[in-house]
């Protein structure tokens, strides 16, 4: 189901019909944006991470993997730029 909504219309829509009822109806208006990303990258769309900023997003990989012993994240990041 495509959607043409706004955000204001799809919280209407949500409070008529109820929030689960609403993200089912609208989940693939929700996976677009992974789905487009994944093949402009060439991989799948649940290897695509959307945050609000490059902060956000090295905070959130900085906790989940650590460096090798070896390496400081300080050099991981300064490698990255």
């Amino acid at each position: 189901m495509e959607s043409a909504y706004g955000q204001l219309d799809v919280l209407r829509i949500a409070h008529a019909a109820g929030r689960y009822e609403t993200v089912a109806a609208e989940e693939a208006a929700m996976q677009r944006p992974y789905k487009a990303l994944a093949e402009l990258l060439n991989c799948r769309p649940e290897n695509i991470a959307i945050v609000t900023s490059a902060t956000v997003g090295w905070q959130q990989v900085s906790c989940r993997h650590r460096p090798p012993a070896h390496l400081s994240l300080e050099t991981v990041q300064q490698r990255a730029i």
